[in-house]
């Protein structure tokens, strides 16, 4: 219902954007109220000045958007990695920062007038697509032009004090670089007139476990700042001046849902075995050592994915081998006697080092990366393994192992394990396991070749699906195209799992799916015995796991195998998630 502005109870419908249940005062963003300064230039020299000054306040957002992506450090947060890694390739995307430029020369207007000029005659092209996907990314362009206006203006987003704990953020729309210092707060909840499920807003939500609701009418001019209100992410709905009974209601949501979570990360210390017994092995994808604490009180048996690229990114020169050892000795540690599979650097892509000589070339997803920049580069390569070998030797009961990146050959894997075989053999470490990471079609129609110098597979879902369906995920054009659950990933998981289970090799999935509750039960169905996923998501997992038997799993793998459509697939697993395990969604 569309309410006034009163003191009365009121409810607002939007989209749901993250569950959960958020309770707190509003605190209210700028919004589209904020009118984008338009002045001319009236001398020649000031264009030149206007020019350097709209150049400034990139670089200042760019450098913004580095140190948010540098406080990620520690936590579980691919995702929000690669939705910044995005804007800030948005933020120097020619099209948007040449009109500009022509316009402040040509016309003599001042940056924000010339930006907003610019952005106007793009959106259009997004908003009359059909597709959410699609219009998702026009709302990406507006964000940043909000966050450039302004870093140009030198205004806040809100009132005279910033937001703080427990706040509910009402705004038109949020940025990422935003909604994650918000995660960081961290605010109660967040209601916005924009946005979808698809949207960068909602899925930053998800990772950090804000209750949102998107998409809610004139919100900004609905909800009056200070107002009392409570988010229910998982309907949509925002109740404005709760009453008494409406907000114990809310509060003992809040509690119940906050008890499963507790209920869910104890059991995540129990062995996952499904009701028939079918035992699934749950790891965790970390960064840094930080993430131990966090990874073991998820009930990580161990780690299934440490990204050791992260350290050569954002800094000026590449880390010795002396800083190497140190940090891979803390995570090895930290973990005892568990595993810790440490991944060679996947350098490329969407990750190019600055502290390294790195051309990313015109296609990066297709060029020098993962182990093919270590083969080129064998002395940084020898770097890592031999810092892994030390690392492994320094702490007693150690259980380490290497995975190797964007395999695409058997050569490739013979190569690298001859060199790790050299180096263990010289620094008297005991022998390492290797693996490969399954995450090119090539390495997916070739594992079984793979597995005669392979120990184990992981299977990287998210580049995976890039390749097969040729779309870049970084490409906010074609990112709708993304389907994990594509006929021709299905058929290529089936295919690897069979293959490695007749070869006697043990087969994870580090990909987002498996941290997905949608898509666990096609991997049960797979008989895929080790997960590998953000901390955080391991509990809800866990509990799914141990709700789903296996048999039950198989059947529903038959049925989608069955299906053509993505849509008849989706609703086939979204009836069989509500049956299963409705609470946890």
């Amino acid at each position: 219902m569309t309410r006034s502005r009163s003191e009365s109870e009121g409810a607002l419908r939007g989209i749901p954007g993250a569950p959960g249940i958020g309770i707190g005062a509003v605190y209210l963003m700028l919004g589209r109220g904020a009118a984008v300064p338009h002045y001319t230039l009236r001398r020649h020299r000031e264009v030149g000045s206007e020019i350097r000054r709209f150049e400034r306040a990139i670089d200042r957002v760019d450098r913004a958007m580095i140190e948010i992506e540098r406080s990620l450090d520690g936590q579980a947060a691919q995702e929000p990695r690669l939705i910044l890694e995005t804007q800030r390739t948005l933020l120097h995307d020619p099209q948007i920062i040449e009109p500009t430029i022509r316009r402040i020369e040509h016309d003599r207007i001042n940056a924000e007038a010339a930006l907003h000029q610019t952005i106007e005659e793009i959106l259009p092209a997004f908003e009359a697509i059909d597709d959410p996907y699609l219009r998702a990314r026009g709302e990406d362009i507006r964000q940043l032009e909000r966050r450039l206006v302004l870093e140009l203006s030198g205004l806040k987003r809100g009132g005279p004090r910033q937001p703080g704990p427990g706040d509910v953020i009402v705004a038109e729309s949020i940025d990422p670089a935003t909604m994650i210092e918000l995660a960081q707060i961290p605010v109660a909840g967040i209601v916005t007139e924009t946005g979808s499920a698809v949207s960068h807003m909602a899925i930053i939500a998800r990772t950090f476990g804000i209750p949102t609701v998107l998409a809610v009418d004139q919100a900004t001019d609905q909800i009056p700042s200070g107002t009392t209100v409570v988010v229910d992410g998982k309907t949509g709905i925002v109740v404005v001046n709760p009453g008494d009974t409406v907000l114990q209601q809310a509060r003992r949501r809040q509690r119940d849902l906050q008890r499963r979570l507790v209920r869910a990360q104890q059991e995540a210390a129990e062995p996952a075995v499904t009701p028939d017994g079918f035992r699934v092995r749950f790891l965790a994808n970390i960064d840094a050592p930080e993430e131990a604490s966090l990874a073991l009180r998820c009930g990580a048996e161990g780690v299934g994915l440490y990204r050791t690229e992260v350290l050569f990114l954002n800094r000026d020169r590449p880390p010795s081998l002396a800083e190497l050892t140190r940090i891979y000795s803390r995570v090895v540690r930290r973990f005892g006697s568990r595993l810790v599979t440490f991944r060679t650097m996947d350098l490329g892509g969407d990750k190019l080092p600055t502290s390294l000589a790195f051309s990313a070339g015109q296609n990066p997803a297709m060029g020098l990366r993962g182990i093919r920049y270590s083969l080129q580069n064998t002395s940084l390569f020898d770097r890592q393994i031999t810092a892994i070998c030390r690392a492994t030797r320094a702490v007693d009961n150690s259980n380490v192992r290497i995975m190797i990146p964007l395999v695409t050959s058997h050569e490739e894997i013979r190569l690298a394990r001859q060199r790790i075989e050299a180096i263990v053999e010289r620094e008297r470490c005991d022998p390492v396991p290797l693996g490969v990471m399954l995450e090119t079609p090539a390495s997916m129609l070739i594992t079984d070749l793979l597995a005669r110098d392979a120990d184990f597979f992981s299977i990287g879902t998210n580049d995976l699906i890039q390749y097969v369906l040729a779309i870049d995920r970084t490409n906010e054009l074609v990112d709708y195209l993304y389907a994990p659950l594509h006929p021709a990933i299905m058929r290529l998981l089936r295919q690897v799992t069979q293959i490695c289970r007749d070869a006697g090799r043990e087969v994870g999935v580090c990909g987002e799916m498996a941290g997905d509750p949608m898509f666990v039960p096609l991997l049960l169905g797979f008989g895929i015995e080790t997960l590998s996923m953000a901390p955080t998501a391991i509990p809800r997992i866990h509990a799914i796991v141990r709700r789903t038997p296996q048999r039950v799993a198989e059947e529903l793998v038959q049925g989608v195998m069955a299906l053509s459509d993505l849509d008849d697939v989706q609703q086939l697993l979204r009836h069989f998630a509500e049956e299963h395990f409705a609470d946890l969604l």
